[in-house]
């Protein structure tokens, strides 16, 4: 099963002239925190042959999450919540037509009021709890940088670090969390890439593959890896 993820932002999103690398029949993108955004990416994508649709929390209650708690108080941060769970069955029954679902970032309460979820974790969150092989961040940077140099591998132990030094910050660093959450939560691989590029998830997708069948890809970004490489995998990614 393959998950990519499209993140908060419209522009991040890959161009109209990018191709969906993975099946419909595999893949889930997450896009804006409002419902109607969510339809921009959608018809973009139906335009150039995938057929997607937008999806809605309360849509067979898609996606359902808890208010967060602020200052040992549950909703002290009013409509901002996380996911804790998803209708898998509904998701699948729109791959199995051939669908790409594009979600906006919220989650049905327990009281049926809609949620803001963090993009990032959201997706993480999604990968997990579909057992996902993949997640891929698109962002408007090229990947995870240490100054201008774009860090083509990083570790889950290696995020605590660059964000104590302050190499990353931002939305960066929420990406790296929620990166080393859906590797912890058994996602196979999580790639972070510049999706103003037009062939950057396209890209992405093939190195997941190349890293199936134990080949390394040399693509745009910085991937996410439970554990360092091998030395001689380490040599031939900095190449």
């Amino acid at each position: 099963m393959k998950f990519s993820s499209c993140m908060a932002a419209a522009a991040s999103l890959p161009p109209p002239s990018s191709a969906w690398p993975s099946k419909a029949s595999s893949s889930l993108a997450c896009a804006s925190p409002t419902a109607k955004r969510a339809m921009w990416p959608s018809a973009a994508i139906s335009a150039e042959g995938q057929s997607a649709v937008g999806i809605s929390a309360a849509d067979a209650r898609c996606f359902v999450a808890e208010p967060m708690v602020h200052n040992e108080v549950e909703g002290g941060l009013g409509f901002v919540g996380y996911l804790t769970g998803l209708n898998a069955p509904f998701i699948e029954s729109l791959w199995q037509e051939g669908l790409l679902p594009v979600a906006p970032c919220l989650g049905l309460g327990p009281d049926n009021e809609l949620y803001n979820i963090n993009a990032d974790h959201m997706a993480a969150a999604c990968a997990e709890y579909l057992g996902a092989d993949q997640l891929i961040y698109l962002t408007d940077v090229a990947g995870v940088l240490d100054g201008e140099k774009v860090l083509s591998v990083v570790t889950c132990e290696e995020v605590e670090r660059l964000v104590q030094c302050r190499v990353v910050s931002g939305g960066m660093v929420l990406k790296l969390e929620a990166a080393k959450r859906a590797i912890e939560g058994g996602v196979r691989e999580v790639r972070i890439v510049g999706g103003t590029s037009p062939d950057a998830l396209l890209l992405a997708s093939h190195a997941a593959e190349a890293s199936a069948n134990d080949g390394v890809a040399m693509i745009p970004g910085t991937r996410v890896l439970r554990e360092p490489l091998s030395a001689a995998q380490a040599a031939f990614s900095a190449a």
